[in-house]
Protein backbone atom coordinates (compact mmCIF):
# COMPACT_ATOMS: atom_id res chain seq x y z
CA UNK A 1 0.00 0.00 0.00
CA UNK A 2 1.69 3.38 -0.89
CA UNK A 3 0.72 6.36 1.04
CA UNK A 4 -1.58 7.75 -1.42
CA UNK A 5 -3.89 4.30 -0.80
CA UNK A 6 -7.04 4.65 1.41
CA UNK A 7 -8.85 1.55 2.64
CA UNK A 8 -12.60 2.86 2.89
CA UNK A 9 -15.03 0.75 5.58
CA UNK A 10 -18.67 0.98 4.91
CA UNK A 11 -20.17 1.37 8.99
CA UNK A 12 -24.02 1.87 7.51
CA UNK A 13 -26.85 0.84 9.69
CA UNK A 14 -29.46 -1.09 8.11
CA UNK A 15 -30.30 -3.90 5.27
CA UNK A 16 -28.50 -2.26 2.07
CA UNK A 17 -27.24 -4.32 -0.34
CA UNK A 18 -26.30 -1.73 -2.57
CA UNK A 19 -22.98 0.68 -2.36
CA UNK A 20 -22.24 3.33 -4.47
CA UNK A 21 -18.90 5.32 -3.51
CA UNK A 22 -17.65 8.56 -5.11
CA UNK A 23 -14.10 9.40 -4.46
CA UNK A 24 -14.29 12.77 -5.31
CA UNK A 25 -12.08 12.49 -8.48
CA UNK A 26 -14.59 10.97 -11.16
CA UNK A 27 -13.74 7.48 -9.83
CA UNK A 28 -15.93 5.33 -8.11
CA UNK A 29 -16.89 2.03 -6.85
CA UNK A 30 -19.53 -0.26 -6.07
CA UNK A 31 -18.00 -2.74 -3.19
CA UNK A 32 -18.83 -2.48 0.09
CA UNK A 33 -15.09 -2.02 1.46
CA UNK A 34 -13.20 -0.46 -1.60
CA UNK A 35 -9.60 0.03 -1.08
CA UNK A 36 -8.47 2.84 -3.53
CA UNK A 37 -5.73 4.76 -4.73
CA UNK A 38 -5.58 8.15 -5.34
CA UNK A 39 -3.11 9.78 -8.19
CA UNK A 40 -1.55 12.63 -6.44
CA UNK A 41 -1.86 14.33 -2.86
CA UNK A 42 -5.33 16.62 -2.32
CA UNK A 43 -8.48 16.87 -0.30
CA UNK A 44 -11.41 14.67 -2.04
CA UNK A 45 -14.90 15.06 -0.69
CA UNK A 46 -15.79 11.15 -0.72
CA UNK A 47 -19.28 10.03 -0.51
CA UNK A 48 -20.97 7.00 -0.23
CA UNK A 49 -24.53 5.90 -0.87
CA UNK A 50 -26.45 3.08 0.21
CA UNK A 51 -29.72 1.87 -0.38
CA UNK A 52 -31.80 -1.00 -0.26
CA UNK A 53 -34.18 -2.56 -3.07
CA UNK A 54 -36.57 -4.23 -1.02
CA UNK A 55 -37.28 -1.44 1.75
CA UNK A 56 -36.60 1.47 -1.27
CA UNK A 57 -34.71 3.04 1.07
CA UNK A 58 -31.63 5.47 0.04
CA UNK A 59 -29.16 7.24 2.38
CA UNK A 60 -26.08 9.29 1.49
CA UNK A 61 -22.93 10.51 3.63
CA UNK A 62 -19.56 12.33 2.72
CA UNK A 63 -16.50 13.15 4.14
CA UNK A 64 -13.36 15.26 3.14
CA UNK A 65 -10.31 12.88 2.68
CA UNK A 66 -6.86 14.95 3.04
CA UNK A 67 -4.22 12.94 1.47
CA UNK A 68 -0.50 14.16 1.88
CA UNK A 69 2.75 13.79 -0.17
CA UNK A 70 5.10 11.21 1.86
CA UNK A 71 8.38 12.44 3.34
CA UNK A 72 10.15 9.03 2.93
CA UNK A 73 14.15 9.08 1.56
CA UNK A 74 14.27 6.82 -1.26
CA UNK A 75 16.16 3.60 -0.28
Amino acid sequence: INDLTVLFINTSVGNFDSYEWDFGDSKTSEQRNPRYTFRQPGIYNTCLTVSSAITKKTATTCHEVMLTASAHAPK
